[in-house]
Formats: C-alpha cells, structure tokens, sequence
C-alpha cells in the first residue's frame, strides 16, 4: 500500500464527491521566469534606500518589502539568524510555473522570524522601577517619557508567555497594562525578583501586531524555511491567508497568537501547509484553533506538527464548513478542545495517518450535516473524550 492512497480511496470515493486535491499546484521549486529578480533583508545591516538585490546592498526592513510590487518567479530572501518585527503582507502575485518566493539566506541555524512582537530590550527602552509593588518595573524610553505602543495582549520572556497580573500586586514574571506612577500614558509593568527586566540577557517582547504575515486576495506564492511568530489580532491568525489560492508553506514555523487561531485560513482553494511546525495559541477565549480552515476548498497539511491550543473549547486543527482537504501524515497534539474537528456542512475530507493525542476532548469528531468524509489509519492516544465521533452525520459511508 502506498502511504498516500489505495484502493479504498478511490472506491470511496467514486460512490460520493470527485476530491479535486491532487489538481493542487504544490510547488515552489519551479523554473524561473529569466526576467525574475532576486532580492535581499538584512534586518541588521541592511537599509531601504539600497537596491536590495544582493546581499552587501539589502533592504532592511518588512515596511519595505511590503510596500514593493514583485513580478513572478521573484524571490525575497531574509537572512538567516535574524528577526524581522513588523508584519509581511504581500501585495502581489505570482503565476502557474512562476510563483513568488519567500525564503532564507546565509549561514546559520535559525530561520528568519517574521516577529509581529517589540523587542523591549533595545536601547529605544528602558526599565524604570515603580513606587508600587515588589520588584515591579514600567516601561519608559531610553531618554525618558511614556512609550506609546500597543497595549499587548501578551508579553513574552526567553520566548515564553508571561502571566498577566494586577500592578502593584504582580508575581515573579506577571505583567500587566496600567499607570501606577503618575505617567502620561498606560504603559507595561513586569515584575522582576532577578533585577532590571533583561539586565541578564534574556529577551522581554510585548505583542505588538494583528499579524505576521497577511496574504490576502492573492496568488501562486510560496513561503521555504521561515518562522512567523507572535501576533494579536482579534480575528487574524499569525498568519491569515484570505481569499487567495495556490499559496504553500514548506518547512515553516507557525507559532504564537495572543488571540484567535495560529493559522487562519479563510475562502482559501489550493494551499499546501507542508513539513511545518504549528503551535502555541494563548487565547484566553472560549475558542481559538491553531489551524482553522474556513470556507476552504481543496487544501493539504501534511508532514506537520500541530499542537497546543490554551482555548477551553478550541480545537488544534478545525475544518470549518470546508470541503475535499486533505489532512495526512501529521502529528495532532494537545490540549485543546478535540484534535481534528469537521463541522458544518464539512464535507469529502479525507483525515489520514495521522497521531492524534493528548488532546482534552475528542481525537476526530465530525459533525452538523458533515457528510463523505474519510478517516482512516489514524493512530489515536491518551486522549480525554471518545476515540471518534461522527454522530451519525458521516453519511452512507462512516468514518473509519
């Protein structure tokens, strides 16, 4: 048996709906138009007034990538080892054969992080200890007087997301959002028991954007081997991808929404989420996935790890009235509310050899009006609610 098909797909399907996934254009290493360019980011050495089309001449920053219009079959490389705040959104398209690529370049292990987070160490900063509290500490500018940022939703050390507390009352490492000291303007306050927030080197990020990256209306654009963190839009994912087709990741991560899903997929036909790595989202609401595909058609995620949702009733991968996706060979993880998720009018998706586990509800659950759908060769492990359930709305041909 081929780990991607046999005989019972094809008999499955001939009795139900023509699954039009494998017309899916998953490409990104194509031929290039001869008339394509090549530019560069470097987020330390670069400068938006360089051409940007080689290294020693880089563009600097996401504004400028962002604000460009590119031909297709461009490449924009981000170099290696290095942060790039702000978000992406991409303006342009890309053709059948010719698709626009984002990627790396460099030397180095880390991939290029496309951060929607401030960076609250640099010297733009400072740390100002408060009349109030223990150890507690606001945010001001280098040279005095209030910042004015965003109120985050999260705040970030080494990485890892900080409790919110009450100001004058926080914990070790809680955070919160006020004006205990008489200041112009609301501004962050951490506690710290170690000393001056980063004195020691460690990373301090408050979140700062609706989104890393926005794709929204496009086309034929591949993303290779880059990392989108840290968002906060009351409805983005960290990355949302709307409207738009043939648009594939491959060997991304995808990590960390304050709000909502990690990623976020709307009216979306043709997207690959290929060998990527999806977790962390830090909702506090009732719901929030970390992938959600909604009114999507014709979709792969494959080879992927995708896994903790902090939302009470979300789900690590929902398939929200969306028809022939296809779902294989990932591991599916908790907590969250169930592991893959298919509701409403949910219908011809395929969910196979896949590792569901650890989740707190329910390791595949297909539901409301949710019909021909196929689930096979799953492994499912150590999760709270039943193996399955289909609720009897899986049509003549059930689940299995």
């Amino acid at each position: 048996m081929n780990r991607y098909g046999d005989g019972k797909m094809g008999a499955f399907f001939s009795n139900t709906c023509i699954l039009s996934l494998f017309a899916i254009s998953l490409y990104c290493a194509t031929g290039r138009n001869l008339q394509a360019a090549t530019y560069y980011v470097d987020s330390v050495s670069g400068s938006d007034t360089n051409s940007g089309t080689s290294p020693g001449t880089a563009w600097m920053t996401l504004a400028k990538v962002s604000g460009k219009t590119f031909a297709a079959g461009d490449q924009i490389l981000f170099q290696r080892n290095q942060v790039f705040r702000g978000n992406l959104t991409v303006v342009s398209s890309g053709t059948a054969g010719n698709p626009i690529v984002f990627a790396s370049y460099g030397t180095g292990t880390n991939r290029p992080a496309i951060s929607g987070a401030n960076d609250l160490r640099t010297s733009v900063y400072s740390w100002i200890r408060s009349t109030h509290g223990t150890n507690e500490y606001f945010l001001q500018l280098a040279g005095g007087g209030t910042p004015v940022i965003t109120e985050p939703k999260l705040v970030w050390r080494n990485n890892a997301p900080l409790r919110r507390g009450a100001s004058g009352l926080l914990a070790n490492l809680q955070w919160n959002w006020g004006n205990n000291d008489s200041l112009g303007t609301n501004t962050v306050y951490l506690r710290s028991d170690g000393g001056i927030p980063g004195s020691a080197g460690e990373s301090i990020e408050a979140g700062s954007q609706d989104y890393a990256l926005m794709v929204d209306t496009k086309s034929n654009i591949c993303f290779q081997g880059l990392e989108f963190e840290k968002s906060q839009g009351p409805w983005e994912g960290t990355i949302t991808l709307r409207d738009s087709g043939n648009i594939v990741l491959t060997n991304c991560l995808i990590h960390d929404a304050a709000t909502y899903d990690v990623a976020y997929l709307l009216r979306i036909h043709g997207c690959g989420i290929l060998n990527c790595a999806a977790f962390g989202n830090r909702t506090t609401s009732t719901y929030g996935s970390v992938i959600e595909f909604e009114t999507c058609n014709s979709n792969v995620v494959r080879n992927s790890t995708i896994y903790d949702t902090d939302a009470s009733l979300g789900d690590v991968v929902e398939v929200y009235q969306s028809n022939n996706n296809l779902v294989e060979g990932n591991e599916v993880a908790g907590p969250g509310g169930n592991g893959i998720y298919c509701r409403p009018q949910s219908n011809c998706n395929i969910l196979r050899y896949n590792f569901i586990h650890d989740v707190n509800g329910i390791g595949v659950q297909i539901r409301e009006n949710s019909n021909s759908n196929l689930v096979y060769y799953n492994v499912l492990l150590n999760n709270y609610g039943p193996v399955m359930q289909s609720d009897g709305q899986n049509g003549s041909n059930p689940a299995i």
